[in-house]
């Protein structure tokens, strides 16, 4: 059976991406809007700073556990998933993800698949962008690597 690894991966990276965005809402909150509420309009702090720590508690903690425990059970089966980037004639570029997926844990046979699709120059995730600008060459990214390491650091993170 072969997995459908684009939505599998592209809800990884949404948790993720999730993930990202709620860290960046935490701190932007710390640092500027709960001394701003404190100073400007003391009634009103308590409630907004227990709507985050709930939201944190209830949405975002758990989101990061699932996502976790989602690679866990993917990771075995997924040997080594490799995107790369390649441009075309007509300024499109063609991401094309590798991968290698084992059917079974035990004596599993090893499929290779590769999914390709065209994206525009504004699909392209900001990083693939910013490299093909600084190098002029699209990149080979190992997904595989990306996630464990991601996925590490959202553990240590909870």
């Amino acid at each position: 059976m072969a997995l459908p690894l684009i939505p599998i991966i592209l809800i990884g990276l949404g948790a993720a991406a999730l993930t990202a965005l709620w860290t960046h809402v935490c701190g932007w909150f710390a640092d500027h809007a709960n001394p701003w509420l404190k100073r400007h309009v003391p009634l009103l702090q308590p409630y907004v700073e227990r709507a985050f720590q709930y939201i944190d508690a209830k949405v975002a903690t758990p989101l990061r556990r699932m996502a976790i425990e989602a690679w866990r059970k993917l990771r075995p089966h997924l040997l080594q998933a490799v995107v790369d980037f390649e441009r075309r004639f007509d300024g499109t570029y063609i991401r094309r993800m590798t991968s290698f997926l084992r059917s079974k844990l035990e004596d599993g046979e090893v499929v290779r698949r590769v999914e390709e699709a065209v994206v525009d120059w504004s699909e392209l995730p900001e990083d693939v962008r910013q490299r093909i600008l600084e190098s002029q060459k699209a990149p080979k990214i190992d997904f595989t690597r990306a996630r464990d390491q991601e996925m590490q650091a959202m553990e240590a993170a909870l």
